[in-house]
C-alpha cells in the first residue's frame, strides 16, 4: 500500500524520465483517481499510468478532451484498464459538431462509450464536417507531394 501521495508522485516522475513519452500522471491532495492523457502521452503511456495506479488500488479516470475519434481511441485503451473509473468529456457546448464529426453518428449512449468490433478505432471521420469545423489558417491533413 502506499504510504503518501508524495511517494507516488516521486513514482510517477521517476517513470516519465524512464518513459520515451512525457507521462502526465495527476494525483493531488483533493483527488484519489490518476488521469492519464493519451493525446498527450500516447495509449502506450496512458497504460503504463494506469498499470502504476492499479499497483496502489487508484482509479482511472482518463482526461478526454478529444474528437469522438480521441474519444473512442480512448475508449479502446480504457477497456484494458481493470481500475477504470469514468471519461471525462466536455464537448457539451457543440452537441451538434460532436454529433456529425463522424459518420456513425453519436457514439455516446445513455452515457456510455461501446468500442465496435470493426477494424481500427470503428469510427470514421466525416471530411466535410471536420472542414466546416476547421479553424480558419490551420493545416488540412493532407499527405505530403
Amino acid at each position: 500500500m502506499c504510504r503518501s501521495l508524495n511517494q507516488l508522485k516521486r513514482i510517477a516522475l521517476l517513470l516519465s524520465a524512464i518513459a520515451t513519452a512525457s507521462v502526465l500522471f495527476l494525483v493531488t491532495a483533493h483527488a484519489d483517481s490518476g488521469f492519464p492523457r493519451a493525446n498527450d502521452a500516447g495509449v502506450a503511456e496512458a497504460k503504463k499510468v494506469a498499470n502504476l495506479a492499479q499497483t496502489y488500488y487508484i482509479p482511472v479516470a482518463p482526461h478526454c478532451v478529444v474528437s469522438p475519434i480521441g474519444l473512442m481511441a480512448t475508449a479502446h485503451a480504457s477497456t484494458t484498464y481493470p481500475n477504470f473509473l469514468a471519461c471525462e468529456w466536455h464537448w457539451i457546448n457543440h452537441k451538434d459538431l460532436w454529433k456529425s464529426w463522424v459518420k456513425e453518428g453519436e457514439i455516446i449512449v445513455n452515457g456510455f462509450v461501446t468500442p465496435p468490433d470493426k477494424p481500427g478505432l470503428g469510427v470514421e471521420m466525416d471530411e466535410d464536417v471536420a472542414k466546416k469545423a476547421q479553424i480558419p489558417g490551420t493545416p488540412w491533413f493532407e499527405p505530403e507531394k
